[in-house]
């Protein structure tokens, strides 16, 4: 339960950076099994974790710092 807590952003546009990218993953047919909560008035965004990605997908390619975590199949 403690690490699903929302994690404090510093900024607003990082937090607009880690909404992007969930749905960015989501839209590309990832699987949600973690997190993904947000509060716009705080500036918290829960820690999330994405399954079902394929290394193909952009949201697997992603190269900036966001807490959205990729599973990827080896």
């Amino acid at each position: 339960p403690a690490a699903r807590r929302p994690v404090p952003q510093i900024d607003a546009p990082a937090l607009a950076r880690a909404h992007a990218a969930c749905e960015l993953g989501l839209d590309e047919g990832a699987t949600l099994i973690a997190g993904g909560e947000e509060d716009g008035e705080r500036r918290t965004f829960a820690p999330t974790v994405l399954t079902n990605v394929e290394s193909y997908m952009e949201s697997a390619r992603r190269q900036e710092p966001v807490p959205v975590l990729c599973l990827l199949r080896a």
